[in-house]
């Protein structure tokens, strides 16, 4: 797999970066403490990557824009930019595997992975028991956490009162405190921050 899991380079200068995934259910929390953790990271001047899984189709275009258009035309790919960023748009029949997609990221110091519960990343898993209790009776079967079942999974973050339902399980963080999650991701990749 093309992820750095805190070695720092592979001795020629290069360095992959260092890649950490975000799992939980839907509504767990996992994008606010995402961005809580870009911002935090940021500021330290440490490039963050996302790769998002979307269990759906997603369009990043607007209808009625020349590239929209294009792409509705047949163009199989389609590559806007501007002098701020650019996006890359390609059309496919068939869903990229995270081991297909982290190479198509540059220049980043660390890569966050949002989603793909089943990666073997390193993940961090986002769970609120009151959030699960919530849910609706199609997701009863659903109402355990991840980590009693992934090897990958190195930390829990919850809510301070959640805290028994991790023991023994991983790594405990408390998902309110976004600064105890940044240093155990620090530490774990080894990163300054």
């Amino acid at each position: 797999m093309p992820f750095n899991d805190g070695a720092d380079n592979d001795g020629i200068g290069n360095h992959a970066p260092k890649v950490i995934g975000f799992a939980g259910f839907s509504g767990a929390g996992k994008t606010s403490l995402v961005e809580q953790l870009i911002t935090h990271f940021t500021k330290k001047n440490i490039k963050i990557a996302l790769i998002k899984h979307a269990h759906h189709s997603f369009d990043i275009d607007h209808q009625g824009k020349d590239s929209y258009r294009h792409r509705k035309a047949g163009a199989h790919e389609v590559l806007i930019s501007s002098k701020k960023r650019y996006a890359h748009m390609v059309e496919t029949d068939k869903e990229l595997t995270l081991d297909e997609l982290l190479p198509k990221i540059n220049d980043a110091d660390m890569v966050f992975v949002e989603g793909y519960k089943l990666a073997t990343i390193p993940k961090i898993e986002i769970y609120r028991s009151a959030h699960i209790e919530s849910l609706s009776d199609k997701y009863s079967s659903k109402k355990h956490l991840l980590a009693k079942n992934d090897k990958n999974i190195i930390a829990i973050a919850t809510p301070q009162q959640d805290k028994p339902l991790v023991s023994g399980l991983a790594t405990w963080l408390d998902l309110d405190d976004v600064m105890m999650v940044a240093d155990f991701i620090g530490n774990y990749l080894k990163v300054d921050c």
